[in-house]
């Protein structure tokens, strides 16, 4: 059994710079204190069981147009799957071995790894 933590919504904007090496799109996403716990569980979990880890971040989109400017833009809002199963929900890639977290400290800790 699991439960999804979901991120801040955030926006996705045409980029008036773009060109060359600037992109045709930008935005900022931000990761609060339930979602970054949620992506230490399960890197937890997985190290627990010598996992390699490998935590995914689903990204939902939706179309939107701005009020002012008429411009269409992504709104987007990130998720993450916790459940007591550490393996990945689908097991699509091979796992590419990456350094051990470090061991997890009291839960009353400010920064929770």
């Amino acid at each position: 059994m699991g439960e999804r933590t979901n991120g801040t919504y955030f926006g996705v904007y045409e980029n008036p710079e773009a060109g060359g090496k600037r992109p045709d799109q930008t935005g900022t996403l931000l990761v609060d204190a339930d979602l970054l716990q949620a992506l230490i569980d399960m890197a937890h979990a997985q190290q627990e069981v010598g996992q390699a880890i490998s935590v995914e971040m689903r990204l939902g989109f939706w179309v939107k147009t701005g009020r002012e400017s008429n411009k269409d833009y992504l709104w987007g809002r990130p998720s993450v799957w916790v459940t007591d199963d550490p393996q990945p929900p689908q097991a699509r890639k091979p796992q590419i071995a990456q350094e051990r977290v470090s061991p997890r400290k009291d839960a009353n800790d400010d920064i929770p790894f």
